[in-house]
């Protein structure tokens, strides 16, 4: 989770991106080495009540940005989202200054908003992911391959290339196991997760034989 939020953090005038339980908790966060944590466990939960209020007025809602003199706030609901205790409802907060560009940090926060939810899944899913069962793979030379095809992957998306690669795996190869030819075609389907068309080529040059096992 660090990853997204710290490419989030790398955008210009980004200060600090958190992610903030239902109860108004810091779950994650990435800030600038100026915020002390107190300070931002006071700003979560004044966002979290914030957001609260904006639900009572609208309960559909999924996005807000807030923009004032001196930078822009930026929220988003994430769906299927489970903190610690099994909450639901947590939502990132990203706060920028005035030197932020807002259209470019708001796609950005959407981006990292559906990457956060893919995480919370897995999270719950985790034991399934670490351990795969071998009948996915048509033998351990196959299943070495998908190992390191999700090594590759994770330079450019970070953990959650074990989930991307398990779902290319399932959309090229259906209810089969997947084989070692499978390699390329899932290599390509996996590749969709990279949003810098730069990255995606440079994942799909890639030779998986060189990669470090």
């Amino acid at each position: 989770m660090n990853s997204i939020l710290e490419n989030l953090l790398a955008q210009r005038g980004v200060l600090a991106t958190l992610v903030i339980s239902a109860e108004g908790r810091v779950l994650h966060q990435v800030s600038i080495p100026l915020h002390e944590m107190e300070s931002i466990s006071a700003v979560a939960r004044a966002l979290r009540r914030c957001a609260d209020a904006l639900a009572s007025l609208e309960t559909c809602w999924e996005n807000a940005d807030v923009c004032f003199v001196e930078g822009t706030l930026l929220l988003r609901t994430l769906r299927g989202s489970v903190g610690p205790d099994g909450e639901a409802g947590s939502m990132l907060a990203i706060i920028a200054d005035r030197s932020a560009d807002r259209s470019t940090i708001a796609e950005e926060a959407s981006t990292a908003a559906r990457r956060l939810e893919i995480y919370f899944q897995s999270e719950e899913q985790e034991p399934d992911l670490r351990r795969p069962s071998r009948r996915a793979f048509e033998d351990p030379a196959a299943e070495e391959v998908a190992r390191v095809l999700t090594l590759g992957l994770a330079r450019f998306v970070g953990p959650m290339s074990k989930v991307f690669v398990r779902e290319a795996i399932g959309a090229v190869c259906g209810d089969r196991p997947f084989g070692i030819s499978d390699a390329m075609p899932v290599m390509r389907e996996a590749a969709g997760s990279i949003d810098s068309t730069i990255d995606r080529d440079a994942f799909l040059s890639l030779d998986l034989a060189e990669l470090p096992h």
